[in-house]
Parts: structure tokens; sequence; C-alpha cells
């Protein structure tokens, strides 16, 4: 009869709109999945960025550090050739007051 066919026909087009609407509803899913994905993937390269520069100013530090060190050394040294040069000056003083 005719109020069948119409019953069949809005069941099939009720059908079909929620077949969309689950499409549309896993598509979003995934979307989602996807975008979670990334913003994991995203947040592990910071950590990993976040490691390499601690790494970094870790060696700069200890590359600073031995540099200061070698300064310090320098300047003993050059504070030793310094008093050696004096030295050095005065015996020269001294000898020739001794030939004069």
């Amino acid at each position: 009869s005719a109020i069948t066919a119409i019953a069949t026909n809005t069941l099939k087009t009720y059908n079909s709109e929620m077949e969309e609407v689950r499409a549309r509803s896993l598509e979003a899913a995934a979307e989602c999945e996807a975008a979670m994905a990334r913003e994991l993937q995203a947040q592990v390269e910071a950590e990993e960025a976040r490691v390499e520069l601690e790494q970094r100013q870790q060696q700069l530090k200890a590359v600073e550090d031995q540099a200061k060190h070698k300064l310090r050394e320098a300047e003993r040294q050059a504070e030793d050739l310094e008093l050696e040069v004096k030295q050095l000056k005065n015996e020269m003083r001294m000898l020739r007051s001794q030939h004069a």
C-alpha cells in the first residue's frame, strides 16, 4: 500500500542519513586520532630538543670551565715569566756593575 511505500522510503532515507552520519563520525574520529598523534610527536620532538639543548649547555659549560682554567694557568705562567725577566735584569745589572 501507499503507507507501506512511504514508510519504506522514509526508513531507507533515515538509514542512508544514519550511514552518512556514521561515516562522518568515523572520519572525524580518525582526524582526531591523527591530530593527537601529531601532538604527541610534537611533544616527543620538543622533549628531544630540550634534552639536546641541556646536553649542549653542559658541553658549553665544560668548555668554558676548561678555557677559564687554561687562562688562569696562562696568567700564572705569564707572572712567573715576568718575575724571571725581573730577576734576569737584576742579575745583568749586578754583572755590569761588577765589570764597571
